[in-house]
């Protein structure tokens, strides 16, 4: 079952503008075949936000190395994957849940053979100032350690609002720990609510957490407590530049990204 429907794409050559310039080329003795088609054009990539810190490293090894850019747009994976099955021109996409993979794979969106987990990643509970101390959280103590003062985490629309409440409530604290908390309306968002001390706990990505040294990792919650967090990427079914996307999406692969990621915080899958 198709869950989405591929929009149309509008044909160039029916524009009139497209057909004065073909006049004007012809009048100078010129063709449209003779002018450099995506010269100098960026690979466009569709990426989650909390990827930007190390994938803008990437990029710009890539760009150095290949002499080749990249146009990487952040932002929730369900927002960004919602504008690729709206006929977004993207080369790229990588998401940070399956979910969203899975929905534009399932639409015809993805290019057959072109889709991997690149990526995975840790959910932690993170301590701000003054609550630097572990947390046993598979001890009758959690929800009570927990409700001492606001928890940080995502909206339910996003990835890590998933997998966070999944997690609480795998553990059995979800219904005391409710009460207690503040909601992010970004992935970032729980990480600088807990460094700002609008919370005393967050859950968050393990990269987030080792990127911001204002907050401490207190607990790592359990990897049978919630989804595995794995980063698909793909190239799209009609890639707008498809040799760059296949370059960059190799690259990504490569052995010196790849410790680059992991310098990071995630876990290499490829």
């Amino acid at each position: 079952m198709r869950l989405f429907r591929r929009a149309p794409r509008s044909d160039p050559r029916r524009n009139p503008m497209f057909d004065l310039t073909r006049r004007l080329l012809l009048a100078a003795g010129l063709s449209l075949a003779s002018l450099p088609l995506h010269a100098a054009e960026p690979v466009v990539v569709f990426a989650p936000t909390s990827l930007k810190a190390s994938l803008d490293l990437a990029a710009a090894e890539w760009a150095r190395t290949s002499g080749e850019r990249a146009l990487i747009t952040y932002g929730a994976s369900s927002e960004l994957a919602r504008q690729v099955a709206e006929g977004a021109d993207v080369d790229v996409f990588l998401s940070s849940d399956a979910e969203s993979m899975d929905l534009l794979d399932a639409g015809g969106f993805i290019a057959e053979g072109k889709r991997f987990d690149l990526l995975g990643n840790t959910l932690v509970l993170i301590g701000g100032p003054g609550h630097t101390e572990p947390v046993p959280l598979e001890s009758p103590d959690a929800a009570r350690l927990l409700a001492e003062g606001k928890v940080a985490l995502a909206a339910e629309g996003l990835p890590l609002g998933v997998y966070g409440r999944e997690s609480l409530r795998h553990l059995g604290v979800w219904e005391t720990v409710e009460p207690h908390l503040l909601i992010a309306e970004t992935e970032p968002g729980v990480v600088a609510a807990v460094a700002g001390g609008q919370a005393a706990y967050g859950i968050a990505y393990g990269t987030d957490a080792v990127a911001q040294k204002a907050v401490t990792i207190v607990a790592t919650l359990p990897p049978e407590s919630h989804a595995p967090i794995f980063y698909p990427i793909a190239v799209t079914k009609e890639p707008p530049h498809p040799s760059e996307a296949d370059g960059f999406v190799s690259f990504l692969s490569s052995d010196p990204i790849r410790a680059l990621f992991e310098a990071h915080g995630f876990v290499s899958m490829h």
